[in-house]
This record gives structure tokens, sequence and C-alpha cells, in this order.
């Protein structure tokens, strides 16, 4: 079966870095018609792989001038399919945010053993070792279910995923969410409402974060705690963090030869967003950007794009039906 081009310089391990493939960019807003640095020693055989991004919105932690390069350049990943991201400022005076999804308005085609579609939230951490956690629902083809991806919460010895010794996981309720790769999340009916809240905070020699899902009768609330410093920064006494929301449609394996245009496909609804009680509209937006445009066919995102749903609600579709890096 013939693959797609690896967006990416190899390195002597044979890993691909994908950042030293992309361009260096001041602009603060609008579309960059191609994100990859055709120029650069290493990429010739990326002549004509192709991958357009809208940087929708970037500036500083202090809501001043900023650009590409600052934040956007080094979260781009042009291997993983359509996806757009809104990141919050970092602001330790929010140590909660939450969304509603609404299920009957969020639906999949054409993924199934191929790619993973993902209605998500996550929060960026400054702790030592555990640095973000994704938190959402995931569709393989067969129904939404929940998940949570923590880094470095587990680890993979030969294949078996391993709590990490200094990480305490905590579950109670009856809506089994996925956190790692031997587990199964709980399939959600087709036409219910998930309501996510997420937060961070600090006990004395702690740090936490609490998920919490609501669809109907069932719940589902899961917590790691983990080592003073390991998971936050604090101010104040309160965790620095950083929460984000985003959609993507990624391929199930591989670094980038399965990303195709295979006519897969994700439409999907994230409203209420709100930070704490206050809603997450577009002037609480810090950053927010959607890579391989050429695939994601309509994207509204509070009121940073023309398109509007409103102000605390996002709307994206993505239809892969446009080859970004072509076939070797």
């Amino acid at each position: 079966m013939a693959t797609a081009k690896v967006i990416g310089i190899k390195d002597a391990d044979g890993e691909y870095n994908v950042t030293a493939a992309i361009i260096s960019s001041s602009k603060a807003s609008g579309i960059i018609s191609d994100v990859i640095d055709h120029s650069k020693s290493g990429t010739a055989h990326l002549s004509d792989c192709k991958v357009g991004l809208n940087l929708l919105k970037t500036r500083t932690a202090t809501n001043g001038t900023s650009n590409f390069n600052n934040f956007v350049r080094g979260r781009t990943n042009p291997n993983q399919g359509g996806y757009y991201y809104a990141y919050a400022f970092e602001n330790a005076g929010y140590v909660e945010a939450s969304c509603s999804i609404p299920l009957s308005k969020c639906s999949v085609a054409n993924v199934s053993g191929k790619r993973r579609a993902y209605v998500s939230m996550g929060v960026l951490c400054k702790g030592t070792t555990f640095r973000f956690f994704d938190v959402g629902l995931a569709n393989d083809g067969n129904g939404w279910y929940p998940y949570v991806y923590g880094k470095n919460v587990y680890d993979d010895k030969n294949n078996q995923f391993v709590l990490n010794p200094n990480v305490e996981y905590y579950h109670t309720g009856n809506m089994v969410v996925k956190t790692n790769n031997h587990e199964t999340g709980t399939m959600l009916p087709a036409n219910g409402t998930v309501t996510l809240k997420l937060e961070a905070g600090v006990y004395t020699e702690r740090d936490y974060v609490r998920f919490t899902y609501t669809c109907g009768s069932m719940t589902g609330t899961i917590a790691f705690n983990a080592v003073k410093g390991t998971m936050h920064q604090r101010s104040n006494n309160k965790p620095v963090v950083q929460f984000y929301r985003f959609m993507s449609l990624i391929p199930l394996t591989g670094n980038g030869e399965n990303d195709v245009a295979d006519r897969s496909a994700l439409s999907a609804v994230i409203d209420a967003l709100k930070l704490g009680s206050a809603t997450w509209d577009a002037t609480k937006i810090q950053h927010s950007y959607a890579s391989q445009i050429e695939n994601i066919k309509t994207l509204m995102v509070s009121t940073l794009t023309t398109s509007v749903s409103a102000a605390n609600q996002d709307y994206c579709h993505i239809y892969h039906d446009t080859a970004t890096h072509p076939m070797l």
C-alpha cells in the first residue's frame, strides 16, 4: 500500500523533527498558504507538499503584539490531519474550565480503522514532569467515549501501560473514562449532551487535576495527584495553568504516512464554554489557529472567525479530500 510523505527532517535515530521543517514567520494573523520550509536542507523530498494554516489570533501573555514564531510554530504538526486549537491566556486566577458537547450535533464518517476524532479541552501545566492533559470525547468510528491523556502519566513498559509511580489516580462514578490503551471508555448515547469540567488545584505538598463528566444519569470523575512542583507552578498558592480547546481528526497509526486524502470527516459543536464562571469568548483567547486548512471546510471559533455561531461556541467541519503531502 502506498504511503504519504512524512513532513519533517529525519535525524540520525530515524525520528522526524517536525518543527525543523516549518517556516519562520512574523505574521500576526491571517492565512499562511504553506507552512513547510521547502528551502531547508533535508526537505527537498517534500517539494510537492503544501499545508496551509489559518492564524486566527496570537498575543503575548500581557495581550501585546505577538506572531506565528512565538507560540504557534512549535505547536504546528502538519502530519496530524485537520485540526484547530484555541488557548486561553495563562492566568493563575482561572483554575477551572467547562463546556457542553451536544452529541446530536457531532458526527464522524469514514474513520474506522484509519483515524480518531477528538472534541476536547485541555490544560497546560508548568510543573517539571506532568505538562499537559487532553480531556474530552473521542470517536474511532463506533461512537463517542470519554478519554483523558496526560503527558508522562503512564509509562510504556513493553507495551504495558503502567501508572507513573509518582502519580496517584482516583476514579469515581458509573462512567469509564479511558486513560490508557488498556481501557475501554463508556460508549455515550448519540443524542446525549456531555458536560465537562476541568479543575486544577494544589494541596500543601501535592498538586492535582480533576476532570468531571456528566451525561444523563452517567457521571465520571477522575483525578491525578502528584508531588508538589511536578505538575504545577504556583502563584499566590494557586496553580499557574493555561486551558485550551480543540477538535482534530488524526491518523490512528504512523508518523504521518497515513495522513492521506481518505475522505474521513468530523463535524462537531462545543458550547457553553467557560473559564470559571466567565464566558470563554474571543477576548479570553490568547492563541488560536487551524492547520491543514485545505481539509477544514468550515470553522467557527467564538467570534474570531468570519462565520460565527455564538461567542461561547465553536463549530468545526473537517473533510480530508485534499492530499496535502502526496504519496511516495
